[in-house]
């Protein structure tokens, strides 16, 4: 089976290489950016990654201005995103067919959730 690409888009350093750890220990390969734009200049270059991990919360252009964006291009509105946050997003439309999850994360639920959504790619 090859191995699932995931891309990251993470504005804390520290979290984003945590994360990033975490994921190729499990086996995946990872691209990564440290705002919406550059996961952007990352998706104009690379193959589609079978799942994209967002933050919510970055400068510049946000997770919200992201998902609206990538939505408007096929094929890149069926990749899965898993949306991590630390802000209260209940209810809020633009996520409504994102996995959400809170910051602090529970790694044992991203993992799975991780599993699952790149499953389906």
């Amino acid at each position: 089976m090859p191995q699932k690409r995931i891309l990251l888009i993470e504005d804390n350093e520290d979290i984003r290489g945590g994360i990033k750890c975490l994921l190729e220990m499990e086996g995946y390969a990872i691209s990564e950016a440290p705002h919406a734009e550059g996961g952007l200049e990352v998706l104009s270059k690379s193959p589609l990654p079978s799942l994209i991990i967002l933050d919510y919360m970055m400068p510049g252009m946000g997770g919200a201005n992201f998902l609206n964006e990538i939505r408007k291009h096929s094929p890149l509105k069926d990749v899965p995103v898993l949306v991590i946050t630390a802000a209260n997003v209940i209810g809020n439309g633009v996520l409504a067919d994102a996995t959400v999850m809170s910051k602090p994360l529970d790694f044992d639920k991203f993992i799975g959730s991780i599993r699952t959504l790149c499953a389906r790619t």
